[in-house]
């Protein structure tokens, strides 16, 4: 197995990534923040493998602005030696950078590809990366039906009392209605709000997105932005409910309208509504944790593993 750097171009026409953080035109869309962008292909008499990353100073982050990212199969059928080849290739790549340092990778819930992340977790893990943390994620499994815990049905009887109303945003003057919906909630609770409107707005002309607004008698009260990942899983970017208005339990609307959507939309192919982690550097907000699993929601690991090469 040999490593390539390419450029952009060179990665795009090999690399056709299912997750869209692994595509060579999302970690493009955002390469003003790292100081380099870095795009590998992995080759023995074929091409096997592909991975991006973005270096800032002495560091390369695998992803550098996404939830989670990982090494990409090019082919439908791979091997585990290859995959760990390929590993060991890039690890020697770095090794030969006496300016690259550290590198840390944060790998995609199980529910992404679990035969990949398992085995790259097991190689890293094997070739002395350490797991700096490991998140909780959570998810609703559209194949089955949801389990609402009893606090969950009490909350949703609630919502379904108080004449809620969603609607899928239609134009951008309507999604900036949800986002800003989204960044009063994070400003009532303290919470960082990663993307600013611009970020989100540029995002969104590259990736399928859904923009939800609930309202109560005509005042929009809560809201949703959500990515579609794969083909079959969609992510909640952010979700969120207006100060005054968590009595009515608008995002247990939320979320049980969500579900509905996904497991109708696309055909009824979807399989999974991710709602992300509710751990912060792998801690539980347990609080959030309850909500979710309240709504029918299961835990799925998200591991962050890195390695320092400093010499």
């Amino acid at each position: 197995m040999e490593i390539q750097e390419v450029d952009y171009k060179e990665y795009k026409k090999f690399v056709n990534a299912d997750i869209i953080y692994n595509t060579a035109d999302f970690n493009y869309l955002n390469r003003y923040k790292v100081d380099r962008l870095h795009f590998f292909l992995f080759k023995d008499h074929s091409y096997k493998f592909a991975m991006c990353a973005g270096q800032r100073d002495d560091k390369i982050l695998c992803p550098f602005s996404a939830p989670f990212a990982s090494f990409v199969a090019l082919k439908k059928q791979w091997h585990i030696l290859q995959l760990e080849e390929a590993i060991d290739c890039f690890d020697e790549f770095i090794k030969s950078d006496n300016q690259i340092k550290f590198v840390r990778f944060t790998l995609p819930p199980y529910i992404y590809d679990e035969n990949l992340i398992v085995s790259m977790q097991n190689i890293l893990l094997r070739k002395n990366y350490l797991i700096a943390q490991e998140e909780l994620n959570f998810s609703f499994n559209l194949t089955n039906p949801v389990n609402f815990s009893f606090a969950g049905r009490k909350n949703l009887a609630t919502a379904l009392r108080n004449d809620l109303k969603i609607r899928r945003c239609e134009n951008i003057e309507d999604k900036k209605i949800a986002y800003d919906i989204i960044s009063q909630n994070r400003q009532s609770k303290g919470y960082p709000l990663r993307m600013t409107w611009d970020q989100v707005a540029e995002t969104i002309n590259l990736v399928d997105h859904d923009f939800f607004i609930v309202s109560n008698d005509e005042v929009d009260i809560a809201s949703a932005v959500i990515f579609q990942v794969t083909d079959k899983i969609a992510q909640v970017i952010y979700w969120g409910d207006t100060p005054g208005y968590s009595s009515l339990r608008p995002v247990n609307f939320l979320a049980h309208n969500l579900v509905k959507y996904y497991k109708e939309s696309r055909g009824g192919g979807a399989t999974y509504l991710d709602v992300g982690p509710s751990t912060e550097d792998g801690i539980p907000n347990y609080g959030l944790c309850d909500f979710k699993i309240s709504t029918g929601c299961s835990i799925n690991s998200k591991f962050v593993l890195h390695k320092n090469f400093d010499r």
